[in-house]
């Protein structure tokens, strides 16, 4: 895209694929120098899910117990998930 600086950008994850992502930006002077920045980042647009009582890598026998939640962004706070 071609703007003005400062630019404010909007950018819907709905439309990108569940995983790690990295946004390039790179601004070219008049002098014809770049400048180039990368950020990572990662889109989870599922729902969020806890699991208590079993950690990963854990070694386990017998019967295993354990607690599973699962729940979105527009769930109301409930600190028992947190």
């Amino acid at each position: 895209m071609d703007r003005e600086l400062p630019a404010d950008v909007s950018l819907h994850t709905t439309a990108l694929a569940g995983g790690p992502h990295r946004l390039t930006i790179v601004a070219r002077g008049e002098s014809g120098g770049e400048g180039v920045k990368e950020v990572p980042f990662v889109v989870h647009n599922g729902p969020g899910i806890i699991i208590s009582g079993l950690r990963p890598h854990s070694t386990r026998r017998g019967n295993i117990r354990f607690t599973v939640d699962a729940f979105s962004a527009d769930d109301p706070f409930d600190p028992r998930r947190a």
